[in-house]
């Protein structure tokens, strides 16, 4: 390529693949863009699929030389960027299962604390409520005891009323005649 050379359209180094890329209605710039509702099959995808990569075997074909060194070099850069995002997806996946089964771990290690500490407030509790049952139970006791005790002395009381009265009523009677 001289730079007396008249240079040919395709020749043009102002000229981008871009351009070629518009003037083509290959179905190629529609590959990400299908209706969600449409239900096409494998085998159709799989065709569309080679009918693309034949497309732009075709194309990578028809490219002049610093061109093809250029797609060549957006297709390793694409490839790289794409490995890297996969590579990013799985560590963010990484990150959220082990998030999740950290977290599950906390999660069932406060749940067994809780139950031990439940168990062991159950526990207390029992504990204290048969002492308060014993409790109750000896003051009953000691109360029925004294009901006891209280209903013999007004027996007792009322004898020594009774017993009482008879001496005064002999006193009576004898100071009386």
């Amino acid at each position: 390529m001289d730079g007396d050379q008249p240079l040919e359209e395709d020749d043009d180094p102002e000229k981008t693949l871009l351009d070629r890329m518009d003037d083509r209605d290959d179905g190629f710039k529609d590959i990400t863009s299908s209706p969600a509702s449409s239900k096409a099959s494998d085998s159709s995808t799989t065709r569309h699929a080679e009918k693309i990569i034949e497309d732009v075997g075709d194309w990578r074909n028809a490219l002049k030389p610093h061109q093809t060194r250029l797609f060549d070099s957006l297709v390793i850069a694409s490839h790289k960027l794409v490995r890297h995002l996969v590579d990013r997806d799985t560590a963010d996946r990484d990150i959220v299962a082990d998030y999740r089964r950290r977290g599950e771990i906390i999660v069932t290690e406060l749940q067994q604390a809780q139950a031990r500490e439940y168990e062991q407030y159950l526990s207390r509790m029992q504990a204290w409520k048969q002492q308060a049952a014993d409790k109750l139970e000896a003051h009953a006791k000691e109360l029925g005891k004294h009901a006891k005790d209280s209903e013999r002395a007004k027996i007792e009381r009322q004898k020594a009323k009774r017993s009482w009265n008879e001496v005064q009523s002999v006193f009576s009677r004898l100071l009386e005649g």
